[in-house]
């Protein structure tokens, strides 16, 4: 009987040890299962992820593609298909007088000219701009302006020697120059402006 029992008892236990070792088993294959089951989700989500990005790309891809292919058909337009200019502004631009206007060809007709543009009758001009209207060279110019002062028909206003230094060259040669020595200015007279004579009509 105590032998029995004592079998009976190691039996028992032997069992349960069995039991536990089962149960424990089975915990670590559904722990491992569920871990499993966890990394292929992650797995999934992550390959769903990238998916996702690589359609982006693709799609901005495509959309820059298609606006460099739009610039590339623009630029390839052939030349006919640019809108001429109606010929009523083309006649326009060719028929627009050129600045300061037609050129007179004398000193008498361009500083009339001037004058009448400024609106004063006697009123002193600047000789660079009578010059500019008349179109002549310097030397011809220079000759008929002194002639002119001369017949009495304009007067010639002239520019003091004593600020002469400060100008130059360029600035001289659109003043009308009489080289003949006078007092106080031996390199002769550089005159600045003109104006008609009251007593002249044009």
């Amino acid at each position: 009987m105590s032998k029995g029992g004592g079998g009976a008892g190691v039996g028992g236990r032997s069992g349960r040890g069995a039991s536990r070792t089962g149960t424990a088993s089975a915990v670590a294959g559904a722990v491992g299962a569920a871990a499993g089951a966890g990394q292929s989700a992650a797995s999934k989500a992550f390959g769903a992820g990238q998916a996702a990005m690589i359609a982006a790309a693709r799609a901005n891809a495509a959309a820059a593609g298609g606006t460099a292919a739009s610039g590339a058909a623009k630029a390839a337009l052939p030349a006919a298909s640019v809108k001429p200019a109606a010929p009523a502004a083309v006649a326009k631009a060719a028929a627009a007088p050129t600045p300061g206007g037609a050129k007179t060809g004398d000193v008498w007709g361009a500083l009339k000219s001037v004058t009448a543009a400024s609106g004063q009758e006697h009123g002193l001009q600047m000789v660079s701009d009578v010059r500019a209207k008349s179109g002549l060279s310097k030397e011809a110019f220079d000759r008929q302006a002194l002639k002119l002062a001369r017949d009495e028909k304009l007067v010639l206003h002239y520019k003091d020697d004593a600020h002469m230094a400060r100008y130059s060259d360029a600035d001289r040669a659109q003043w009308v120059h009489d080289p003949t020595p006078a007092p106080l200015r031996p390199g002769g007279t550089y005159y600045v402006g003109m104006a008609k004579r009251r007593s002249e009509s044009w």
